[in-house]
């Protein structure tokens, strides 16, 4: 690299592989004769999804996103019925995902492996076009698994009522709101999901998409 910010690419480069050893995204293997290999750059380390051809690479690519509306009706009843608001944030979200594809990527630039090398992916990669349904897909049954609904409202709601008090969920992407009347419950809550993923706890929410919360 020759820019005079260069280290600090590459120390950003470095962070990011540190995740990707970490949760074991890929493994490298000789390029394969019979599958497409899909080109990468880095931003984040980007798998180019507009190389990808549908119904080989992917199938299919929906994950639905919490309504605007949805949002603002949750905050007025956390309003009227005092309850807690608590914020998190799910780091490196999308890499958590589980494909159903075999996706192979061309080594990143400034990798070169020995022979014609590739990596296989074992996970979703940012850019891939289904990483948002896999990333979806996983945080479902993350949620089911610790007893909560999603709402047939909205697919990005999730409750519980456990000893007669109600927790909720709500997902934006890598954003999600706990909303509950109980400290512990939400307590609990963050230290489930803190085993199954690298988490950042924010505490009480003060902003979301734009709206202060008072």
């Amino acid at each position: 690299m020759v820019r005079a910010d260069s280290d600090r690419w590459y120390m950003a480069i470095q962070d990011e592989l540190e995740v990707f050893q970490r949760i074991g995204l890929y493994e490298e293997v000789n390029r394969p004769q019979d599958q497409k290999i899909i080109n990468s750059k880095w931003a984040h380390l980007i798998a180019q999804g507009f190389t990808q051809t549908q119904g080989i690479d992917y199938t299919e690519t929906f994950a639905p996103i919490t309504k605007f509306s949805t949002i603002q009706v949750l905050l007025a009843l956390a309003a009227q019925h005092d309850l807690e608001i608590h914020q998190m944030d799910i780091k490196s979200t999308f890499l958590n995902g589980e494909l159903d594809e075999e996706i192979y990527l061309k080594l990143p630039p400034g990798f070169h492996g020995t022979g014609d090398k590739v990596w296989h992916l074992r996970r979703a990669l940012y850019g891939l076009k289904q990483a948002h349904k896999a990333w979806y897909r996983q945080l479902c049954t993350i949620f089911e698994s610790l007893g909560f609904t999603r709402s047939h409202a909205d697919h990005s709601i999730f409750y519980k009522v456990e000893d007669g008090v109600i927790i909720i969920i709500v997902v934006y992407i890598d954003d999600k709101l706990i909303l509950s009347k109980c400290t512990r419950a939400i307590k609990k809550l963050k230290e489930a999901l803190m085993k199954e993923y690298d988490l950042l706890d924010l505490g009480e929410a003060r902003w979301i998409l734009g709206m202060e919360i008072i």
